[in-house]
């Protein structure tokens, strides 16, 4: 009897225990330990990063600490630093910055010094005392700068934006400005790399202001056209105009462009944009909220030549709501990104899964957050605690009361679904161009669930091993603007940069970073290296043989033939393959011979294979060009399935031969009557009965059917 009560009472704890691990699991768990010394607010803007460069994410709040819906009576501005455990108030990084609400802010690196400064903007009394400042960062505290933002300091960004991006492809940070009026201040901001500015030839004369009583505004840098370029996209509203601008970058301006703008349904006030590729097919899509004649939630497909509508709040799963925040993040680790939205009315805060299809409302993930009913403030996705999933960090008032909040929401996605992190790229390219530009080029990382077509990319390069003195690899994310999840590439994957950088014979050095769709980052790829001289032109490469889509059964000595020419000299020629199960340098031919045939030999086995060749001249400009060849050694195996052996047809001479033949592909099939050749067939279906028609004279017969597959196995 006691053996069996023990049984049962340790069966109902397991159960118990299984069910407690299974609902974490898929919860954004409010946690007072992170959240507990957080400053409430809402109108309000928040950013993270590494700030004191101790690997731990910082956080960033400011907005208005006291007030109501349409009031501010009191502001702030916090530095929290990340313990590992807990997030804590810093006086020494807080203290030098303004308090504003109605608040916008970016935090980058823009002096280059490899780590994070910080741009506020808005209103220290909610109504005509506007500020916008740029704070250095001197690796102890963040500091007023007077020469950065001395071009700035007065815009009036007060329910305005304001969000940085390398526009003109220098490597520096500049600054795009959406103001609350006709100051002026509105624009393009160019990093001169000790100030901001303003630069008319690549301010858009269609660029709207916003803001203030009449609604916000939000910009947001994205390459929609997959040029490698920054382009922006602006939306709010001004009174009763209601702006949804689109401005494509064409390499020496932004032009709007009304092809992009033409689906976008309709303009919103209140709006927050959030840009990411939740279809994983290589290209920024676009989530939005804001209000105008109702309340709107939307989601845009990006086709590389415009917008389509894929989703709206007209849609039950998605909830129309205004004056907060979106963004895109994947909280459940399957690879995709899922959106968290707050904002006001009516129903606040929600998780929508991503399934592949549609955005759906999930009701069992961040039930604390889902019940919060946080309004007219910020969120963001951030691993803040570690432990490979995304948490959220949200700001707002409760509901239509006077109570601010600030909250953690911490997720234990890992307790199911763990994110691994991702992997580099392994294959390179850079090049001078005959413009003076540097050329820089990748191939893809890799990930355990993210698609490699939806991983997004950060690059740095310096004058030293790890630097970021041309292009800065420190970067921070914020809410108002949604900006900086996925790095300064994003999901390009090549980039020139401006030539007025780089001085002929110095030596740069340069590497990249993958970011999956849970927002972790891998480890810097082995580090490039190239030295600028008069020389411009990369190597030409032809790939000759195994030609593109070769199918071989040859695993042994498989010859691997390019043809190499270099107009000044060329140093290595060098055979990449992923025939031993990653991609990998397999040997390095150092000859220097120019215009002529390079030949290797590697073993191999079955299967799908991607080759290379990459080529190096003495100026260190080298280019590389990538094949795919496939080895298959099996024969294929017929099964003969009528006439059986031994019968007898006297009906009629008319004699139906029917086989199957198993393969990947099969060339043609072929019907031999006594060991003769008697017909061949070239359209042949794998792993269905195929037949062979014939009429033949009385007599005994030998069939057989011998099968020939790409690789000429018989």
């Amino acid at each position: 009897m006691e053996k069996r009560a023990f049984k049962v009472i340790l069966v109902v704890l397991l159960v118990c225990i299984t069910i407690l691990y299974l609902v974490q699991g898929v919860g954004l768990t409010e946690n007072r330990q992170w959240a507990g010394n957080l400053t409430g607010m809402h109108h309000s803007a928040l950013a993270v990063g590494d700030l004191n460069n101790d690997n731990m994410t910082d956080l960033i709040l400011v907005g208005c600490t006291a007030g109501a819906a349409t009031s501010c009576t009191s502001v702030g501005a916090y530095v929290y630093t990340n313990n590992g455990t807990s997030l804590n108030y810093n006086l020494t990084w807080s203290q030098n910055l303004t308090a504003v609400g109605r608040s916008s802010i970016a935090i980058g690196d823009i002096d280059n010094d490899g780590d994070l400064d910080v741009i506020i903007a808005g209103s220290s009394d909610y109504s005509t005392a506007d500020a916008t400042r740029v704070y250095i960062n001197n690796g102890t505290v963040l500091v007023a700068n007077q020469s950065w933002q001395q071009n700035i300091s007065n815009a009036n960004v007060y329910g305005g934006s304001i969000a940085l991006g390398d526009v003109n492809n220098d490597g520096r940070l500049d600054l795009a400005i959406s103001g609350a009026d006709n100051s002026g201040y509105e624009g393009i901001y160019i990093n001169n790399g000790s100030s901001f500015n303003k630069d008319y030839t690549w301010t858009p004369s269609g660029l709207p202001n916003g803001g203030k009583s009449t609604g916000l505004m939000a910009l947001s840098w994205a390459d929609l056209d997959s040029d490698s370029k920054l382009d922006l996209i602006v939306m709010g509203s001004q009174s009763t105009t209601f702006y949804a601008n689109v401005f494509i970058n064409n390499g020496t301006s932004l032009v709007q462009n009304t092809t992009w703008e033409q689906n976008l349904l309709t303009a919103f006030g209140w709006p927050s944009i959030t840009f990411g590729d939740y279809d994983n097919d290589g290209d920024m899509d676009m989530a939005y909220m804001g209000t105008r004649v109702g309340d709107k939630l939307r989601i845009y497909n990006n086709n590389k030549n415009g917008f389509s509508s894929n989703q709206t709040e007209a849609d039950d799963n998605l909830i129309g709501i205004f004056d907060g925040a979106v963004a895109f993040g994947d909280y459940d680790n399957d690879g995709d990104l899922d959106i968290a939205a707050m904002g006001k009315e009516p129903t606040y805060d929600r998780i929508y899964k991503n399934n592949n299809t549609l955005y759906v409302r999930d009701t069992n993930a961040g039930v604390d957050f889902q019940n919060d009913n946080l309004q007219q403030g910020s969120l963001l996705w951030n691993d803040i605690d570690n432990d490979g999933d995304i948490d959220i960090i949200s700001t707002g008032k409760i509901g239509d009361t006077s109570i601010m909040n600030a909250t953690i929401y911490i997720n234990n996605a890992t307790l199911t679904t763990n994110n691994s992190i991702p992997y580099p790229p392994l294959t390179f390219d850079n090049h001078s161009l005959a413009n003076g530009d540097v050329f820089l080029s990748w191939n893809n990382g890799s990930d355990n669930q993210t698609l490699n077509a939806g991983l997004y990319y950060n690059l740095r390069v310096g004058t030293t091993s790890g630097g970021n003195n041309i292009v800065s690899g420190v970067f921070g994310s914020s809410s108002r603007p949604t900006a900086g999840y996925f790095g300064n590439m994003m999901q390009r994957r090549n980039i020139s940069l401006s030539g007025s950088r780089f001085n002929i014979e110095q030596t740069y050095y340069w590497s990249i970073q993958t970011i999956d769709t849970g927002l972790a980052k891998s480890a810097w790829s082995t580090e490039q290296t190239f030295t600028l001289t008069s020389d411009f032109t990369p190597p030409v490469v032809t790939l000759n043989a195994p030609s593109e889509g070769l199918v071989t059964n040859q695993t042994q000595n498989i010859v691997f033939n390019a043809t190499v020419y270099d107009d000044y000299n060329l140093t290595n020629v060098s055979l990449y393959g992923n025939w031993t199960g990653t991609w990998h340098l397999n040997t390095t031919n150092s000859s220097g011979i120019n215009n002529t045939n390079y030949i290797f030999r590697a073993n191999a086995t079955e299967g799908n294979w991607l080759w290379g060749i990459r080529a190096c001249d003495a100026t260190s400009n080298c280019r590389g060009s990538n094949s795919t060849f496939r080895i298959d050694s099996t024969y294929p195996a017929v099964v003969l399935v009528s006439p059986a052996n031994g019968t007898s047809q006297t009906s009629s001479n008319a004699v139906t031969f029917t086989y199957n033949v198993s393969d990947i592909a099969i060339n043609n099939c072929t019907l031999y009557l006594n060991s003769a050749a008697n017909e061949t067939d070239i359209s042949i279906t794998v792993n269905t009965s195929q037949t062979f028609a014939e009429n033949v004279p009385n007599g005994g017969y030998n069939w057989s059917v011998r099968c020939a597959d790409a690789a000429n196995n018989i």
